[in-house]
């Protein structure tokens, strides 16, 4: 039995048919998420829309009944936890059958097995997806999602066709694959060459010239290097194209349901896709991706591993294409598996120029693994992505990776791998490329499947173990020091730590340590079934005991702590010691090689001295530990309370528990303050919340809920989602009301940030719900808030007003004056949105003044700022620079950094408006190089739109074209409807510039449709004007004259003057009697 959704929603055999459309848009909504539970809030949400009756709940239930007696098995859909799942096994829905043949393909080795796998999923689809679910708005972007995933199966079909010698087959294919992406460079490539192998050269040739004049003419570039060597290839019939195709790996789909951000289908005449070269996305992430250089420093007296070093070159050399890309470093704990991997890579670094990506995967440490998606995460934010540009999910993440990497020669290392599947998303595509992993475990599924090379890492050799201890101790005692390295077992690690106890003690001798390592009990074992790992043990136990009690005390604390490093002033809450005597104990620590010491005034712990420390805390008793843990929670809690609260000093926080004596609160001289020290704790910070929910901990949702204002500025729903997860999950096991209000409310910001509005305004309604059973009115405020700001990112005005009023006065009833002006500042962007900019004038008017009396500059600038672009709509050009002038000014003062880039933006649209296109270009430069540094999305997207807006004044229409269809590339990604709404209407105008008037009017039309659908109505009136030239363009009068109508309506009912001139002429070009225009 399987559930069906590549077409029209089925249960394919059915004891009973499926009938109805609600009753489909249930079962399509458990089974896009198997497994998984949906709770009935949401499923009522997306499934009604807007239009839920008072019933739904009890319709709801109906339906789920009906679906089990339409299964046969009641068991098949199950109640759990105020929601439903449906409980399927692999491959019982099409979609999963669909994915899993895809994404076989890329380990599958034999061409005949990919080909057939590609074919069976093509075949999956009976028709566009959730073909009987048009018109609700969830499901219509789930299914764009899934007819995406049947482009990647067609693209890569048509590679494997051909690379299996099918050409003709894939001929057909490709065309039609091309008339789709009339831009792709590698489709037309791919199309060529089986042109050419089907004995058809004069048409492969055409296919060359046809691209390079499209490419000439819509973007004024030349095909690339491999297109043009493919075409003197043909020209002169080299032999070589006769040869078989380099094994192509198709590209994953977006899994849906994976909380990644939307896709958009690709389809014919669409600006959006088809007017991109390939692998576009990635190109424009690139264009200003820095170098990274990752790799970790050397060790200086690094010592022997001449034979690996050389089997590393013979295994990975950096300049041959046809060499095996991955090696595997294996071996046990402390063999020196790192040192190796950084010293060779260091040696190379210059075969790979494009840079160097490092990370530790922490397999094997008691903190939790690396996950591919956070790592990924760090790559690509190495790579020059904005944080809020990295992928929701795990398999949009590793496509852009490997896009980003594809015609690179980067080198990965790998560190601490525990399982194939940690490494997998994160092998680059590309040739030039090479891996570098390190693991305990052989990792033999990479071997077998991934075509890896595996070094095996024993211990040092007698005389390499003899020689380093030499170096190390600077004493010359040949038998004592063999002897020592034979009962350290020849393991490097455990050599450093004999070498520190040697120097450790003023005047002692090798063969003093020596006697006391023979002492130890662990010793005995070691030579009993020769275990290397008890001489570690051995060694660390003699580090430990020769520290002092309270060095002891800090080390085996800092194994119980989550996060990978941590300051002094952590470690100071830790321990409960003052800052200084906690210095000196890290130092002491670091001196006896038992910590490291990392970036300036952080130190880590390798992961076996980890798992010593814990094993040590364990040994002390529980409540030692369990102390010290609440102390560092109580710093964490305060610290990024504090540091959130400067950031961000709208987002209300739960009442947090009192200072205890001896206790301090952290100071952050400002917001860059502030901001350095949750960017450098956020791994902690996010570990710990993690750590605290497993053990059940308050800390859970109190630090989420500490750290949302945060994590909402920096919109990375990738790093914030394991967060607001991990705190639901404790707030509904251990919390009260007021927990789960503050853990759905930022559930629901999550999937804000993530672009699911629908799911948003459910989670946010549950948040509301409970807050108001806590009588947490504060709580219940701020839900409010959220919830306006989804409706309205849906279009919802009315909503959205409604719920910035509640808010409002909630937060005026509290006395909270910061949440007051903060809705109403929403309420004035409301009215912006729909056009009402008199009433925005005046509340943005009154705010300025109220923030001034009440002292708080910063509200005063902000207003101030929103004052002027309000005024600028209006045509008050004067008045509005004037205003946000003022607001820079302020805001630079205070250094809130965020602010200055929107300040910048909007300046350099007044100055666009007027003509000063110089003055424009300076301020819209500043913005996006200021967006891009503190990582914020809109902002740089907004900065892209003036930026291509100015290009377009100055007659540059081809880069205007690439720099508003890179910012619409953003805008879908970022579900920033209001940016996308822009650069479709740049693009309207670039196109027209271009003589692409057909194009011109595509994408005007989707800005009206996307407009009206969001409430933007300000840039629909914008698009009027964008359709109207285009129509007038087109000779097509009539149209011209209508939309310049619907533009001048708008213009007399909001005041807005920007393009109001242009409609004017429309209208009288087109009045009866007046000649055609030109």
């Amino acid at each position: 039995m399987q559930v069906r959704l590549l077409g029209s929603v089925e249960i394919v055999p059915s004891v009973r048919p499926v009938s109805g459309r609600r009753r489909k848009a249930v079962l399509a909504a458990l089974a896009l998420h198997p497994g998984r539970v949906v709770s009935a809030d949401v499923l009522v949400e997306i499934v009604w829309a807007d239009a839920a009756p008072a019933t739904a709940a009890g319709t709801l239930q109906s339906h789920v009944s009906y679906l089990r007696r339409a299964f046969g098995d009641h068991s098949a859909i199950v109640a759990r936890s105020m929601g439903y799942a449906i409980e399927l096994g692999d491959d019982e829905t099409d979609v999963q059958t669909a994915q899993r043949l895809v994404e076989e393909c890329a380990t599958t080795g034999e061409p005949s097995q990919r080909l057939a796998r590609l074919q069976a999923a093509v075949a999956l689809w009976r028709g566009p997806a959730l073909a009987d679910l048009g018109g609700l708005p969830w499901f219509e972007d789930q299914a764009r999602r899934l007819d995406l995933l049947l482009v990647h199966a067609q693209r890569a079909l048509a590679e494997n066709r051909l690379a299996v010698g099918q050409h003709d087959h894939a001929v057909p294919v490709l065309e039609s694959l091309c008339r789709d992406h009339p831009l792709d460079e590698r489709l037309h490539e791919l199309l060529m060459l089986a042109l050419y192998r089907a004995r058809r050269q004069v048409e492969a040739l055409a296919v060359y010239r046809s691209l390079r004049c499209r490419l000439d003419e819509e973007l004024g570039v030349r095909p690339g290097p491999a297109m043009r060597r493919l075409e003197a290839a043909i020209l002169r019939q080299d032999t070589d194209l006769d040869g078989p195709l380099a094994t192509p790996v198709p590209m994953a789909g977006p899994a849906p349901g994976s909380g990644a951000a939307q896709a958009t289908l690709p389809r014919k005449e669409r600006v959006d896709e088809s007017r991109r070269p390939a692998s576009n996305p990635a190109a424009n992430q690139s264009a200003t991706a820095d170098t990274p250089a990752q790799l970790p420093a050397m060790i200086g007296d690094f010592t022997g591993r001449e034979r690996e070093v050389v089997t590393l070159d013979d295994l990975l050399p950096g300049g041959s294409d046809s060499a095996p890309s991955i090696v595997v470093v294996a071996g046990m704990a402390g063999v020196g598996k790192t040192a190796l991997a950084v010293r060779w890579a260091h040696r190379v670094r210059d075969r790979f120029p494009d840079g160097q990506l490092y990370t530790d995967l922490a397999a094997f440490s008691t903190e939790p693994a690396a996950t591919p998606l956070r790592v990924l995460g760090e790559f690509l934010s190495a790579l020059g992505v904005s944080s809020q540009g990295v992928p929701a999910g795990l398999g949009e993440a590793s496509a852009l990776y490997r896009s980003l990497l594809a015609d690179k020669r980067v080198l990965v290392v790998l560190d601490n791998a525990a399982a194939p599947d940690q490494v997998r998303p994160l092998l680059p595509g590309g040739p030039g490329c090479r891996v570098l992993v390190t693991s305990r475990s052989g990792l033999g599924g990479l071997v077998a499947r991934e075509g890896a090379r595996r070094l095996a890492l024993g211990v040092l050799t007698p005389d390499e173990a003899v020689d380093l201890l030499r170096r190390l101790v600077g004493l010359d005692e040949p038998d004592a020091l063999a002897e020592l390295a034979r009962l350290c077992a020849y393991l490097p690690l455990a050599l450093r730590i004999a070498a520190a106890n040697v120097n450790a003690c003023n005047g002692a001798r090798v063969l003093d340590q020596v006697v006391r390592l023979r002492d130890t009990e662990l010793l005995d074992s070691l030579m009993l079934d020769g275990d290397e790992e008890a001489a570690v043990r051995a060694a660390f136990a003699l580090s430990y005991e020769a520290l002092t009690p309270a060095a002891r005390r800090l080390f085996r604390l800092l194994g119980s702590a989550a996060g990978p490093d941590m300051g002094v002033p952590a470690a100071a809450a830790l321990a409960g010691l003052d800052p200084a005597e906690t210095a000196r104990l890290l130092e002491r620590l670091a001196g006896a090689n038992l910590i490291e010491r990392r970036l300036p005034a952080r130190y880590g712990l390798h992961d076996l001295l980890r798992l010593y420390a814990a094993e040590q805390a364990r040994a002390a008793g529980r409540a030692e530990a369990e102390s010290a843990i609440g102390r560092l929670d109580g710093y964490y809690l305060r610290a990024a309370g504090a540091a959130t609260a400067l950031l961000n000093p709208f987002s209300p926080q739960l009442p947090s528990r009192s200072t205890e004596p001896g206790e301090t609160v952290p100071a952050f001289v400002d917001d860059r303050a502030a901001s350095a020290w949750l960017d450098a704790e956020r791994p902690n910070l996010v570990a710990t919340v993690v750590q605290a929910a497993a053990a059940g901990r308050a800390t859970a949702w109190l630090l989420a809920d500490a750290m949302g204002g945060y994590l909402w500025l920096r919109r990375n729903g990738a790093d914030w989602l394991p967060v607001a997860e991990a705190a639901l999950s404790a707030a509904h096991q251990h919390g009260d009301a007021s927990a789960r209000a503050s853990a759905y409310r930022h559930f629901g910001a999550v999937h804000i940030v993530l672009g699911q509005f629908h799911d948003a305004v459910a989670h946010l309604r549950r948040a509301l719900d409970f807050a108001r059973d806590a009588g947490w009115r504060v709580g219940e405020a701020a839900a409010h808030n959220s919830l306006g700001l989804a409706h309205g990112n849906l279009g919802d005005l009315d909503r959205a007003t409604a719920r910035f009023s509640a808010a409002r006065e909630l937060y005026r009833q509290c006395g909270l004056a910061a949440g007051e002006f903060a809705a109403r500042s929403n309420l004035a962007g409301v009215y912006c949105r729909a056009g009402r900019l008199a009433e925005a004038t005046a509340a943005y008017t009154r705010l300025a003044a109220d923030e001034r009396s009440r002292g708080s500059r910063s509200g005063e600038a902000t207003d101030l700022g929103n004052l002027g672009r309000t005024l600028g709509w209006l045509g008050r050009s004067h008045y509005a620079v004037r205003y946000l002038t003022a607001s820079l000014a302020i805001h630079r003062a205070v250094g809130n950094r965020v602010s200055v880039a929107m300040a910048l933006d909007e300046l350099a649209r007044l100055h666009t408006d007027s003509g000063d296109l110089d003055i424009a270009g300076t301020f819209a430069d500043g913005a996006l190089a200021l967006a891009q540094e503190i990582g914020h999305l809109r902002i740089e997207i907004n900065a892209h739109n003036v930026r291509a807006g100015v290009l377009a004044r100055l007659g540059n229409s081809d880069r205007a074209a690439a720099e508003f269809e890179h910012a619409r590339s953003l805008a879908v990604e970022a579900a920033f409807h209001h940016g996308e709404a822009e650069a479709l209407i740049g693009l309207a105008t670039a196109n027209r510039a271009r003589g692409r008037i057909a194009a011109a009017i595509d994408v005007a039309q989707q800005a009206i449709a996307l407009t009206s659908r969001r409430g933007l109505r300000l840039l629909r009136c914008d698009a009027h004007v964008a359709l109207a030239e285009a129509h007038l363009d087109d000779d097509d009068r009539c149209s011209a004259a209508e939309q310049a109508r619907l533009a001048l309506a708008i213009h007399r009912d909001t005041g807005y003057r920007r393009g109001e001139t242009t409609a004017r002429r429309i209208l009288t070009l087109t009045a009866p009697g007046k000649p055609a225009p030109g």
